[in-house]
């Protein structure tokens, strides 16, 4: 997993459309669970390290503890759209 500084997670969150309180909550999120210890987190598996976050979750009954970090997560993992390259045929 790569770790990223507070700073470079503001940024990049200020980039999308949310609120400070949003910030605030996914950056102190952020900082939970990169002191946890994931066996998947030195995979390049996306999905099974967020199935063992989500499931460790759901054993210590506090699911959902990240929702914030992991909709960042998700969605800065989704393909851009192709439309402007079809646009060129």
């Amino acid at each position: 997993m790569i770790h990223h500084s507070n700073n470079h997670i503001q940024s990049l969150l200020r980039s999308l459309p949310v609120d400070d309180v949003e910030i605030q909550d996914t950056v102190s999120e952020y900082n939970v669970l990169v002191k946890g210890e994931w066996k998947t987190a030195g995979s390049n598996n996306h999905i099974d390290f967020w199935t063992e976050v989500v499931l460790d979750d759901l054993s210590n009954g506090v699911f959902p503890r990240f929702k914030n970090i992991s909709s960042f997560a998700i969605a800065s993992r989704l393909p851009f759209s192709n439309a402007s390259v079809e646009r060129a045929f």
